[in-house]
């Protein structure tokens, strides 16, 4: 059971194994009923070159969501002979989610009339997700070793969702309606190939290839007309991703280890879809280097150093997203605001790289606990944010703030992070059988071409620090346990005109385990204990001076649940 913002819900799962011979099994099916809320605040403020106010709102959003789900999956290992196996991992999962949302938006300065004075939000959706993955294993009697994986997967979901806007004097004056079905198809098949080529030496060799298929069809009204005709209903979408890859491992001594590698990847995604149409092809290779020291005269204490080229291509969503009208501003022969744009994708999209320099350093303790720390560099080319600019569009007759993705240039990042896990006994004379566990960062970042200060990744805060122990306590079957998150308030210079805030976020979480023996156990958690609300914000500088900033509060609530386990 469980309860959120005092809505009860409840969950449940099973699991059976069995061992052969030649068949091992795992087969686990789970299901959920959740009931949660949600609450926010908004406040715009929009001031021209002279500071004098020319648009404020203020908003308040209320909603409920209920969400039924089934997972089921499975895990079979077959041995026909020694070293020749077949893992085959069958995955399914089924969601019904209802929602429904109260708008209220007060414009006491502004354009007039609002866009509206209340809404109405009514929303269902279902998804249905089915996938395989295989392991085929066989080993050669030179020392070599062949492994093949494959999957295929094939996931539908569609909504519906109803939006009911009432103008000042409470007379219905917006009707939309959004329904929309996404199906996608993958099918992806890898090999390797190892050969040990000496004593402590061994070649790797690798190709990947994955296949997939989007149909996503959305149609939309308002007041009964149908928008953004030009477009089509129906969204047709196909990438192809091709790997092939070359890695050679030696271990130099007992206490030195390393390998180099070779990649090489690309991908290629198409769409004919009208006013969408898009052929975006891009690759890259990608050099890699890992290696590890084992310090001597200790147990385990290690140096671990990585030299890597990553590779991050855009999304199908990033590059082919269907326009998307703002709900402020509905109305397409009038204009937007920035705090309030229309979306689409950006079919010129290309993919960022990035060199990374990794140094970490391992130190084990004699109760088995560990402190690590870990070193790292970044520098990253074709950078991708979003940008919101003002724009003529071919879906509304006046021109439209727009928010695309966009590369704008290049970035470094640079950080530190420290983390341990140990015994109390390990840092004092104590027979309190505490287990304590720590982890922080230290984060640097600036973005090329964004005036400074704050000129750092998206949403990379400057710190973040994390705390907790579980503490069995002695001659009971009870264990209690906590963990303390702390992120800071940061703010962060998006591009010349935009700027991000986000508050500080303090998240406790408590547990309470009781066990009955081997068979049966008891778990109270308590997620979210302390449920602060949740600030963000951000502000729009224009040509002509004026300016426009857009803050919102969002209500978190804590989360109780209680889970029992027993096993037959």
């Amino acid at each position: 059971g469980l309860e959120d913002n005092r809505r009860a819900q409840a969950g449940g799962n099973w699991t059976v194994t069995g061992q052969g011979e030649v068949l091992n099994y795992t087969l686990t099916a789970a299901f959920g009923r959740q009931h949660q809320g949600d609450e926010s605040f908004g406040h715009v403020l929009g001031t021209d070159a002279q500071g004098a106010t020319t648009l404020e709102q203020n908003s308040h959003s209320i909603g409920e969501s209920h969400r039924n789900g089934l997972f089921m999956n499975g895990r079979l290992q077959l041995r026909f002979g020694p070293g020749h196996t077949l893992d085959l991992q069958p995955f399914a999962n089924f969601g019904r989610n209802h929602g429904n949302s109260h708008t209220t938006l007060d414009q006491p300065i502004g354009r007039m009339p609002a866009a509206f004075a209340l809404a109405d939000t009514d929303s269902r959706s279902d998804s249905t997700m089915a996938r395989l993955n295989g392991t085929w294993m066989r080993t050669l009697a030179d020392g070599g070793r062949l492994q093949m994986r494959f999957g295929t997967s094939a996931a539908r979901s569609s909504s519906l969702a109803t939006r009911l806007e009432y103008g000042g004097e409470g007379a219905l004056s917006r009707t939309k309606i959004d329904d929309s079905a996404i199906r996608d198809t993958t099918v992806d098949v890898n090999g390797k190939y190892s050969q040990l080529l000496a004593d402590r030496h061994s070649m790797s060799l690798g190709w990947e290839m994955q296949q997939g298929r989007r149909s996503d069809r959305r149609t939309t009204t308002e007041n009964g007309v149908p928008t953004l005709t030009d477009f089509g209903d129906t969204l047709e979408a196909r990438t192809l991703r091709l790997a092939g890859w070359a890695q050679d491992e030696w271990e130099w001594t007992k206490n030195f280890s390393f390998y180099v590698g070779l990649r090489w990847e690309g991908i290629q995604t198409k769409s004919d879809t009208p006013g969408l149409d898009v052929r975006n092809r891009s690759s890259v290779v990608t050099p890699l280097g890992h290696m590890v020291w084992k310090l001597p005269d200790t147990a385990r204490d290690q140096v671990r150093m990585s030299l890597t080229r990553s590779y991050r291509s855009p999304s199908t969503a990033q590059l082919i997203a269907r326009p998307s009208i703002s709900n402020l501003y509905a109305d397409t022969s009038k204009p937007n605001q920035p705090t309030s744009p229309d979306s689409a994708g950006n079919a010129e999209l290309k993919p960022e790289l990035a060199w990374g320099l990794d140094v970490a350093f391992e130190h084990y303790l004699d109760a088995g606990g560990i402190i690590s720390a870990n070193l790292f560099g970044r520098k990253i080319d074709n950078l991708i944010r979003n940008v919101r600019a003002e724009e003529v569009v071919s879906w509304a007759t006046v021109p439209r703030w727009v928010s695309r993705p966009q590369n704008i240039g290049g970035a470094v990042s640079a950080g530190l992070e420290l983390e341990g896990k140990f015994r109390a006994q390990d840092l004092w004379d104590t027979e309190v059988p505490i287990t304590l566990r720590a982890n922080g960062s230290l984060l640097w970042s600036r973005v090329d071409g964004v005036p400074g200060p704050n000129n750092r990744i998206d949403q990379q805060p400057r710190y973040t620090a994390n705390l907790g122990f579980d503490w069995p306590l002695r001659g009971t079957p009870l264990t209690l346990g906590s963990n303390v998150n702390y992120t800071p308030s940061f703010v962060i210079q998006q591009l010349d005109s935009q700027i991000y805030r986000q508050g500080a976020k303090r998240v406790i979480d408590a547990y309470a385990l009781w066990r009955f023996g081997t068979s049966a156990s008891a778990r109270l958690s308590f997620a979210n204990a302390s449920a602060r609300d949740y600030a963000t914000g951000s502000t729009y500088l224009l040509d002509d001076g004026s300016q426009e900033s857009r803050d919102t509060l969002a209500r978190t609530y804590t989360t109780v649940t209680l889970r029992a386990e027993l096993r037959f």
